[in-house]
């Protein structure tokens, strides 16, 4: 009957408009929803920006003081003694704002840093150990060098900024600031650059004592002899390596985790591929090729 079909019709077309409606109603939510999400996360990297800047600003006017020379900017280390995509990305973020202070040292391309690794055989561990970023940076030929260590607790990050002169190793600066942790920096900050099979080539391998592997034992592991210069100047300390040793009882790739001057390392690493070794084993019992540290102690006894 033609009164019931546009009874019909009308019914369909008010059903039509309550769903459009309904979809217009929910699309606003939804944008809302998104530009609150994003007026959170705006704040809070302008944030970070605004005290990177600051903070690069400030050590710029301590190193424009000292004069020191060329200056290179290592990765930050941390959380938790880790070296993170988070510290590299906050390593880039300060120097580009210190080159613009700079009027009286110049600011080394970051470039130079993954060359000295393969030269020096550091792995990225070194950027934990000040001893370790000196020596380094006499190999890159600069005058200073800053290093920084970070913290997350919560919904903050904590940073710390340190310049050091190489020539004698002495502080010229130490900076601090506090800024919004973001959804981004937490995901840095997971992301471990020690165990990157693409920053380090070691990474791809078993670590011992983890997943069902032992450990490798020394059969004949002799010390090291003192080198001269190093015996001259009573360095003392410890070399902290990570290497592979293979199933034949053989130390091969090495990396330093710890370096010593004058000559020490290099003396660690001679001797630690001369040694004969008890390889480890794997989850199924057969002799298995793994990661493992070797740390040679020097000490002078006279």
């Amino acid at each position: 009957m033609p009164g019931i079909a546009h009874f019909q019709r009308c019914c369909k077309e008010k059903e039509n408009r309550k769903s459009r409606t309904r979809a217009a109603f929910s699309s606003f939510w939804v944008c809302m929803a998104l530009a609150m999400a994003a007026t959170v996360a705006v704040p809070a990297a302008r944030a970070q920006d605004r005290a990177m800047d600051a903070l690069a600003a400030r050590m710029a006017e301590a190193l424009n003081y000292a004069r020191p020379g060329p200056v290179i900017v290592f990765d930050f280390a941390g959380p938790n003694g880790e070296v993170t995509a988070l510290g590299k990305a906050l390593a880039e973020d300060f120097r580009a704002p210190l080159v613009k202070s700079a009027t009286r040292f110049q600011v080394q391309s970051r470039s130079g840093i993954s060359r000295g690794m393969t030269d020096l055989r550091f792995g990225p561990q070194f950027m934990n150990d000040p001893a370790s970023m000196l020596i380094f940076a006499q190999h890159l030929h600069v005058k200073a060098f800053v290093m920084g260590e970070l913290s997350i607790a919560e919904d903050t990050v904590s940073l710390t900024v340190s310049s050091f002169r190489v020539r004698d190793g002495k502080a010229l600066k130490t900076l601090r600031a506090v800024f919004p942790a973001t959804e981004q920096t937490k995901e840095l900050a997971a992301r471990d650059l020690m165990n990157d099979s693409s920053v380090d080539d070691l990474a791809a391998f078993p670590k011992a004592m983890k997943n069902g592997y032992s450990t490798a034992t020394c059969l004949i592991c002799t010390r090291p002899s003192y080198p001269p210069e190093a015996m001259e100047k009573r360095i003392q300390g410890k070399v902290i390596l990570e290497a592979i040793i293979g199933t034949d009882g053989k130390v091969h790739q090495v990396k330093v985790l710890k370096a010593l001057p004058g000559g020490l390392t290099e003396a660690a690493i001679k001797q630690a591929r001369q040694w004969d070794i008890k390889p480890a084993t794997g989850p199924d019992g057969k002799p298995a090729a793994v990661r493992q540290l070797i740390e040679i102690q020097f000490q002078i006894f006279r």
